[in-house]
């Protein structure tokens, strides 16, 4: 009988509102809130298109990509403004579509 413990948790935190406590998640959550009030401008790290409003973009974090964003996480400050890495809507849409298909297929790969 295969188990399905995972799957059924899942489905019981959805049903119960449940989300999992990871202050990580949360102060990332905090710091994308407070990026996105910035005034000024920025150019996307992906395509170089800019400048455009900083209010516009979407803040890579270290999780989300630790080869473009630094780790401040070793310091009690966060990422400085001028060094936060920013891009286009689209283009980390595309970026994240990429790595979802590129994990797809490394998973069929190793299933077959």
């Amino acid at each position: 009988m295969p188990d399905n413990y995972e799957s059924r948790l899942a489905e019981w935190k959805t049903k119960h509102g449940y989300r999992d406590l990871d202050p990580d998640a949360e102060e990332e959550e905090a710091l994308r809130a407070a990026d996105k009030q910035l005034k000024g401008d920025d150019y996307c790290v992906l395509c170089g298109k800019g400048p455009q409003p900083i209010s516009g973009m979407v803040l890579i974090t270290y999780r989300d990509d630790p080869y473009l964003q630094p780790d401040y996480g070793a310091s009690d400050e966060p990422c400085p403004p001028d060094e936060r890495v920013r891009a286009c809507p689209q283009c980390w849409a595309a970026e994240r579509s990429e790595e979802s298909n590129d994990e797809s297929e490394t998973r069929l790969r190793s299933e077959s």
